[in-house]
């Protein structure tokens, strides 16, 4: 037996992906309604930041099924 921990999302990380999901719609709602340009910017930069963290979680979750979680591929193969 194993005592490896299963591959799966955590609550704080799902927690915080939803509230920059969030975030970044609202943002890019506000920056398609903006009337200047500081707010437009400021809701691209909130519609960027939930991107780059949404891809990161993807990322990061992809790297711990191909590894054993401490870099290496297991001798048994990924667990899917």
């Amino acid at each position: 037996m194993s005592d490896r921990k299963p591959i799966g999302p955590d609550g704080l990380s799902i927690v915080i992906g939803a509230l920059l999901t969030l975030a970044g719609v609202v943002g890019l709602y506000m920056a398609g309604h903006a009337a200047d340009i500081g707010i437009r910017i400021f809701g691209i930069g909130l519609g960027i930041l939930a991107i780059v963290y949404i891809v990161g979680e993807i990322n990061r979750h992809f790297a711990s099924v191909e590894t054993d979680g401490e870099g290496s591929i297991p001798a048994d193969g990924p667990d899917l």
